[in-house]
């Protein structure tokens, strides 16, 4: 049985964690939602366990003994298995990018892994959205977590459609924003704009941060810019 204190966060707004046997990605920081679930034979209780979400909550990796699995949070899916250490496996990070992972063993080595190819398989291919399709994304921002994340991941591969229509669609509020299913929606298009990180992204995050100071909304904008500075 998994150890149901091991998590691990992403920069994108996700939480991964491991309980009872499976691995669940939870949705943060709007009210917490499981996004995804994962009862693979991975997440069951080993010797020497470690596991860490990319900076961008689009990859997780699971290490147990000398090798280690790469997964796809918006499928599940095991993307590739990294072999090379004689040694158990005693930590696993991403760099700031996503773009490399480094591992260490109890053997004394320090491997480096290019996850180029790994990206190029994971999440969604880029489309060209519709008016439809955009506003129907848009409702699912709205919805239940798993849903709504798939949404978010379609918004975020095509930003030359979603940063306008998300422009057009989220504006700073003088005030709080009434109802949960409202601010919840907001709080997501600010994640899609993160994720996006365009400098027109940015503006409009820049725009949002303008907004009233004790407001939610406002206040992930500015989080989000940060983070966003903090990776130049």
């Amino acid at each position: 049985m998994c150890d149901p204190t091991r998590r691990a966060h992403s920069r994108a707004g996700l939480l991964l964690v491991a309980l009872f046997g499976a691995c669940r990605a939870v949705e943060s920081p709007a009210p917490p939602a499981t996004v995804l679930t994962y009862t693979s034979p991975m997440w069951y209780e080993e010797t020497g366990r470690y596991f860490q979400l990319a900076p961008d909550g689009r990859l997780a990796i699971y290490g147990s003994g000398p090798r280690s699995r790469l997964y796809d949070l918006a499928t599940g899916k095991e993307l590739h298995r990294f072999l090379g250490h004689q040694g158990a496996i005693t930590s696993l990070v991403f760099s700031r990018e996503g773009e490399t992972l480094i591992s260490s063993s109890k053997d004394t080595t320090v491997l480096l892994w290019s996850l180029a190819e790994q990206r190029r398989q994971s999440g969604v291919t880029p489309r060209t959205l519709t008016t439809n399709k955009l506003n129907s994304l848009w409702d699912k921002l709205s919805g239940p977590a798993a849903p709504a994340y798939q949404a978010m991941l379609i918004l975020s591969a095509a930003p030359r459609r979603s940063v306008p229509f998300l422009k057009d669609h989220v504006k700073p509020t003088p005030e709080r924003i009434a109802g949960q299913r409202a601010w919840v929606r907001e709080l997501r298009a600010v994640s899609i704009l993160e994720r996006m990180a365009t400098s027109e992204a940015r503006e409009v995050l820049k725009t949002l941060a303008e907004g009233a100071a004790d407001n939610r909304l406002t206040q992930e904008a500015r989080a989000s810019l940060q983070r966003l500075d903090e990776r130049r």
